[in-house]
């Protein structure tokens, strides 16, 4: 999948392909709701894999389809975080993209001696 592909290598194009050219991420920050845009996400990438990518896994944990709409819950469980995604998804034109993505994110503590 071209999103968990992007988070991997850290390249905007694959994460580009996933999405849809509207839309929008959501989640809360802080205790306040929280959006940014597509384009702006897609331009956060930074073109390289992380430097811990060797401890990081992602993965696809439900999809749930209807036709031609999908919501999908992906994990990306890394050393200091682990994020739920779920995406809303719609088959434009035969192909599958994600259209509005909203998150939560699970800061994990770590041993610093």
């Amino acid at each position: 999948m071209n999103y968990l592909k992007g988070h991997e290598t850290g390249k905007a194009e694959y994460v580009k392909a996933a999405f849809h050219t509207e839309g929008k991420l959501m989640y809360m920050r802080d205790g306040k709701f929280t959006t940014i845009e597509f384009a702006d996400y897609i331009g956060r990438m930074r073109g390289k894999p992380a430097a811990d990518e060797a401890n990081r896994k992602r993965y696809i944990e439900s999809v749930d389809v209807s036709g031609s709409a999908a919501v999908g819950k992906i994990i990306l469980d890394y050393p200091g975080a682990r994020f739920v995604d779920y995406m809303t998804l719609l088959k434009i034109d035969g192909e599958w993209k994600i259209v509005n993505k909203a998150f939560y994110v699970e800061r994990k503590m770590t041993d610093k001696k």
